[in-house]
C-alpha cells in the first residue's frame, strides 16, 4: 500500500486552498492502450467550483504514485458544491450545492494539441469542453447525496429539507418526491441493479424504496429499517451527533448494502450497556430478504463507504487466521453429529454469519444463522473501505475485521472517497483543500475474480420486490400487497 498526498493547488485562488466537499472517479477510462496504461478522469467539488483532473496510474508492478494533470474548470454554481458525480458512461457529470440546486453537465470536448500553450498556463487553461445542460431546482436547502440510475436515465437526490428527489435526466423533470423523513437526508444511493434506491437520515433510519420500470410509476417503500429488536434502540446514529455526510454504497454484483453511522452496543442484552460507533454490512440478494450479516465496529462514527469495484478470489487462510466459535451449551449425540457436519462446512472458509474479537477490536455479538437459509457457496471476496473523519479502514468480506488502516493523513475532515474503476487507488478528498491516492500494488489485494453474467431473470424486476425486514432475530414476511400508508415498517422489540 502506497499513500501520497500530492502537495498541488486542488482548489482556490491567489494561491491560497480551499476545502475540497467531494471527489468522484470516471466510472469509465477517459483513454487507453496496450502500451500504456488507462487514464481516468477525477472530478472534485469546491467553493462555488468544480475541476477536472486526468489521473494516470503508474505501471502495475511499480511502486510509484499516479500522475495528474489539471483538465479544466466548472464555474455556475454560486455556493459552496457538496457532491459531485459522473454518470455511469461518464459523459456526464452531476454536482449538488448548499442552496439546493443540482446542475448536470455534459462533456462535449477536448483540446487536441496544447502544445502552443506556455507550461506555466497549463494549470489555468481548460483542455476540455464541459456544458451545463440542465438545472434541477426543487430542493429549498443544500443538496447532501446525490446518484445516477444504473442506465443513467435517472438521479436520485437527497437534502437537508427532510426529502429525496427522484429526477428523469433528459427532461430536467422531477418524477417523485420522498418525503417522509423525519430530519436532514444526509446519504442516497442507487441499486446497480436497479432494484433498490436507500437513503440515510439523521432520524436514525434507513429507508429502502423500489424504483419501478417506468419513469412515471410511483416509488413503493418497502422498508424502514431503523430499531434493532435485541436492545429496542436506533441503530444509527441521530441528529445529536453532527455529521453532513452518512452515504452508503452498493456492491459491485448488487449482493451487499454497506451503511456507515451505525451505533450498536458491545451487548445487547445488557441494558445501559456500552455503546460504540458502527457500520453495517447488509445482505440484499435475495428478492425476499435484507439481512444484517456484519456489525463493523469503529473507533468513532462512521460517515463514507465505499465498495472496491472490482471481485476477488477467495484467500486460503491458515487455520490460527480463522477463528471458531466456540460451543456455549451442552449437546446430545444426535446434535454433535450435526455439529460436526456444521464444523466441517465453514472450515474451508470464514463464516459470513460470524464476529469475533481481533487485535483488541470491540467484542460485536454475531447474527445467528437462519435455519431456513440456503447455504450457498462463497465464490469471491468484496473489498470496501469505510471511512471516519480522520481514519480509512479497509475490509474484505472473507474476515469481517479491517485488514488495514490509514488515519492522520489530513488536518481537517475527510470529505469523500472514490475508487478508480481498476479498483487500485482509493481517492480521499478533504476540507484541508488537499486529496490523497491510496494505491494497492499488483497482487496486493488478491487475484481478480470474473464473474459470469448474471442470469436474465435476476435482472427483470417488473413487479415491486418484497422483503423480509430483519436484524438480529427473525421476523415476518413484510406483504407486497400491502397499502401504501402501512408499507412503512419499523421495528419493534420482539
Amino acid at each position: 500500500m502506497i499513500v501520497e498526498t500530492p502537495e498541488i493547488h486542488w482548489h482556490g485562488k491567489n494561491n491560497k486552498s480551499e476545502a475540497i466537499y467531494s471527489a468522484h472517479v470516471q466510472p469509465q477510462p477517459s483513454s487507453s492502450s496496450s502500451s500504456s496504461p488507462a487514464s481516468y478522469r477525477i472530478v472534485t467539488g469546491g467553493v462555488s467550483e468544480i475541476r477536472i483532473w486526468l489521473l494516470t496510474p503508474a505501471s502495475r508492478d511499480a511502486m510509484e504514485m499516479p500522475q495528474l494533470e489539471f483538465r479544466a474548470s466548472l464555474e455556475r454554481h454560486e455556493a459552496t458544491i457538496n457532491v459531485v458525480r459522473f454518470s455511469p458512461d461518464g459523459q456526464m457529470l452531476a454536482s449538488g450545492d448548499v442552496d439546493g440546486l443540482v446542475i448536470l453537465w455534459r462533456f462535449v470536448s477536448e483540446l487536441k494539441n496544447a502544445k502552443g500553450i506556455p507550461e506555466s498556463e497549463l494549470g489555468c487553461v481548460n483542455l476540455e469542453t464541459w456544458t451545463s445542460t440542465k438545472v434541477l431546482r426543487k430542493h429549498v436547502s443544500e443538496v447532501t447525496d446525490l446518484a445516477w440510475s444504473p442506465d443513467g436515465t435517472m438521479l436520485v437526490t437527497s437534502s437537508v429539507d427532510d426529502s429525496s428527489i427522484v429526477w428523469d435526466v433528459e427532461k430536467g423533470a422531477m418524477l417523485k418526491t420522498m418525503g417522509d423523513a423525519e430530519h436532514y437526508v444526509l446519504g442516497a444511493n442507487w441499486d446497480p441493479y436497479n432494484r433498490f434506491i436507500v437513503t440515510l437520515s439523521a432520524d436514525k433510519a434507513l429507508r429502502v424504496y423500489n424504483p419501478s420500470t417506468t419513469l412515471t410509476a410511483p416509488l413503493q417503500k418497502v422498508m424502514r429499517y431503523n430499531v434493532d429488536e435485541l436492545n429496542t434502540e436506533a441503530m444509527f446514529i441521530g441528529e445529536d451527533n453532527c455529521m453532513a455526510r452518512r452515504r452508503l454504497d452498493f456492491s459491485p454484483d448488487g449482493k451487499h448494502l454497506l451503511a456507515p453511522a451505525g451505533a450498536t452496543r458491545v451487548d445487547p442484552k445488557v441494558e445501559g450497556g456500552k455503546k460504540i460507533a458502527c457500520s453495517y454490512l447488509f445482505d440484499v440478494s435475495r428478492k425476499q430478504k435484507m439481512t444484517a450479516k456484519a456489525i463493523l465496529p469503529a473507533t468513532a462514527p462512521t460517515s463514507l463507504a465505499r465498495f472496491c469495484p472490482k471481485m476477488f478470489t477467495l484467500r486460503e487462510y491458515t487455520k490460527p487466521e480463522v477463528l471458531q466459535a466456540t460451543p456455549t451449551k451442552s449437546t446430545t449425540s444426535e446434535e454433535d453429529d450435526v455439529d460436526d457436519e456444521a464444523e466441517a462446512d465453514t472450515e474451508s472458509e470464514p463464516s459470513e454469519a460470524m464476529e469475533v474479537e481481533r487485535s483488541g477490536s470491540p467484542e460485536i455479538p454475531p447474527p445467528p444463522r437462519r435455519e431456513e437459509e440456503e447455504k450457498q457457496p462463497v465464490l469471491y471476496r468484496l473489498v470496501y473501505a469505510v471511512a471516519t473523519t480522520s481514519t480509512v479502514f479497509f475490509y474484505d468480506t472473507q474476515l469481517h475485521r479491517p485488514f488495514g488502516f490509514v488515519e492522520s493523513i489530513h488536518v481537517a475532515d475527510i470529505s469523500d472517497i472514490a475508487w478508480t474503476p481498476d479498483g487500485r487507488i482509493l481517492v480521499v478528498s478533504s476540507l484541508d483543500g488537499f486529496c490523497t491516492f491510496i494505491e494497492f500494488v499488483e497482487g496486493e489485494l488478491g487475484e481478480e475474480y470474473v464473474a459470469p453474467p448474471r442470469p436474465q431473470y435476476e435482472l427483470d424486476f417488473v413487479q415491486p420486490i418484497e422483503l423480509d425486514v430483519t436484524s438480529i432475530t427473525a421476523q415476518e414476511p413484510v406483504a407486497a400487497n400491502q397499502p401504501a400508508a402501512t408499507s412503512d415498517v419499523v421495528m419493534q422489540a420482539a
